[in-house]
């Protein structure tokens, strides 16, 4: 089967087994996920995320795609104009306001909806 009959999570495989051939000790990744289904997106980066581990590789995807958060990523960094990063796996509340705006709420109930949110995590903490 030639390369240009494959499909896109078939291509990004052919192409990752064809860096790993050269021994590479790191791969970045573009958008690996551009051209694969939604479905296929999770395994893939679950798939990248095995790879690592095993083959004791550091893997630098960029990605649009938030789905790379569901898989067992190691840490997370946003770039927009500027960068920020965590150690830890989880979008921190300057990365989601880097991602999508600080946005003013309108909402009658927004001071509640707050104040619970706020007791919420209060609770956690000290579970």
């Amino acid at each position: 089967m030639r390369f240009h009959n494959l499909s896109g999570g078939q291509q990004q495989r052919v192409l990752i087994a064809r860096a790993l051939a050269s021994r590479a000790e790191i791969l970045i990744l573009d958008e690996p996920t551009a051209n694969v289904d939604p479905s296929g997106s999770f395994c893939f980066f679950d798939f990248l995320c095995s790879l690592g581990k095993s083959e004791r590789l550091t893997i630098l995807a960029v990605s649009h795609d938030l789905t790379i958060m569901a898989s067992h990523i190691t840490s997370i960094a946003c770039v927009n104009h500027r960068l920020v990063f965590n150690p830890e796996p989880v979008l921190t509340e300057e990365m989601m306001t880097m991602l999508y705006g600080a946005h003013e709420h309108s909402c009658a109930m927004d001071g509640h909806i707050r104040h619970l949110s706020r007791m919420l995590a209060e609770e956690r903490e000290h579970v």
